[in-house]
């Protein structure tokens, strides 16, 4: 109770942060969902228009599909997760039917800091960065590996492809396969400081 109390106090005082802004694309932020207590965080690039209209990250149709993904390999339910994303706001071309697009570099530049004190709420054993943007977010290279896992600051790290591009290839196994192989590399975690107490898939939390 006390990490989700923290939460909410965190993303209030940046609301009213960004009602200063005037040059931001949208007003309407996607804050993290989920539990904060949970030992795995999922973190994506940006909200898209699904998420904005609903508040909630990733339940547009890459999103969906990756936490659907997500839950059955790791049998863990969606509030078994932490899920959050970079940049909290929509990223939208200037044009009558809004279209996304990627963040700019000081978009993201400008979200970072509420990530990193995000996260430190939190305090995940594993986290899990769908696409090359949340992957340089978190743990600040450039070097992004579909399959890579790394320590940082006691924690886990995993980089996976973002979904959508997964879809756009219809290669939906490859990330099965991907996400199969992780966890049975997270389970030689074990022993170190970042994954103590993460025992691999659950049912429930």
């Amino acid at each position: 109770m006390e990490r989700e109390r923290k939460i909410k106090l965190l993303f209030r005082r940046f609301e009213r942060e960004l009602s200063k802004r005037e040059d931001l694309s949208t007003k309407r932020p996607v804050f993290g969902s989920g539990d904060p207590a949970s030992p795995i965080a999922i973190v994506g690039e940006a909200p898209g228009r699904k998420e904005t209209e609903l508040g909630i990250p990733f339940v547009g149709r890459a999103g969906s599909f990756f936490i659907a993904l997500v839950e059955k390999v790791f049998k863990r339910p969606r509030d078994g997760f932490y899920i959050t994303n970079v940049v909290k706001l929509w990223p939208t071309l200037p044009i009558e039917r809004l279209k996304t697009r990627p963040p700019t570099k000081e978009e993201i530049e400008f979200f970072l800091p509420l990530l990193k004190k995000e996260l430190q709420i939190v305090n995940p054993r594993v986290i899990i960065c769908a696409g090359r943007i949340a992957f340089q977010a978190v743990t600040g290279t450039r070097e992004f590996e579909h399959g890579k896992i790394t320590e940082l600051d006691g924690r886990v790290v995993v980089c996976v492809y973002h979904p959508a591009y997964i879809l756009r290839r219809k290669d939906r196994d490859k990330l099965t396969r991907g996400l199969k192989h992780i966890l049975g590399r997270l389970k030689r975690y074990q022993g170190s400081p970042s994954s103590r107490g993460f025992t691999g898939p659950q049912t429930g939390q």
